[in-house]
């Protein structure tokens, strides 16, 4: 995804055609790192979520950033309260074996944050421009 970011802004500000300067999206992302990384330390999340979030932040910039973290905390919170409720508890007898459903029925921490960390990217890229700048620019 880095790589990916590196190369469309790089097309864009060689065409003159960024959205922000640089600086506003590694900004973004350095700030997504080291929240995550509090939490990783913690145990709250795992290392790979912290620099999925990381790198979904790069994308959105500091213009997306509120959208993207506000749809990623109502989407974690949502989960995390099914995960409470189905905590101890066998509510879906056919669930995947070793999935996050079937660990958290056998009272193991296990909340899947990929799913808010995506679609908190998917709340955040239209506010910050990138991507509709680069689909102005091949199109």
């Amino acid at each position: 995804m880095i790589g990916l970011f590196c190369l469309g802004y790089g097309a864009l500000a060689l065409a003159g055609a960024a959205p922000a300067p640089w600086w506003d999206y590694v900004t973004s992302m350095a700030i997504v790192f080291f929240v995550t990384l509090a939490m990783f330390l913690v145990k709250a999340i795992g290392g790979g979520d912290s620099k999925f979030g990381a790198a979904c932040a790069l994308w959105v910039g500091l213009g997306g950033l509120m959208p993207f973290l506000l749809v990623m905390m109502l989407v974690g919170m949502v989960l995390g309260i099914c995960a409470l409720l189905m905590r101890n508890r066998v509510v879906f007898f056919r669930a995947v074996p070793d999935g996050w459903v079937d660990r958290v029925q056998r009272g193991q921490n296990a909340i899947p944050y990929g799913i808010a960390i995506t679609l908190g990217w998917l709340a955040g890229v239209p506010a910050g421009g990138l991507l509709d700048s680069l689909m102005a620019f091949f199109h």
